[in-house]
Formats: C-alpha cells, sequence, structure tokens
C-alpha cells in the first residue's frame, strides 16, 4: 500500500484517459479483428488509420 502514497499514476487506454474515445472503439475493434482473423498487416493499417483519424499521428 505504501507504493500508492508515493507513486504516481498514469493514464490508461482502457479507461479512456489517454486517448479520444474514437481511438479506443477503432483499437478495440482491430484487435478483435486480429482475434479472429490473425492477420497481423490488417491489424496494423487499422491501427495506423485509426491513429489518423483521431489526430494522434500526422
Amino acid at each position: 500500500m505504501d507504493d500508492f502514497a508515493t507513486n504516481e499514476g498514469v493514464p490508461s487506454i482502457q479507461h479512456g484517459a489517454a486517448v479520444k474515445q474514437s481511438f479506443l472503439l477503432d483499437y478495440d475493434i482491430a484487435l478483435a479483428d486480429l482475434a479472429a482473423n490473425r492477420d497481423v498487416e490488417k491489424c496494423q493499417a487499422m491501427l495506423v488509420d485509426a491513429a489518423k483519424v483521431a489526430e494522434i499521428m500526422k
């Protein structure tokens, strides 16, 4: 419990503090697609597109 007194928390993607909600939805869809289809290149493309739409990257 002492760690909670001295360590600083960081934002989480899944809890909505680190990214826009739109990115989180697209992220979850991309990972679900990866789990179902095992297509890594497709997942990578979906994540890049999600990041562009959410203006995380240019």
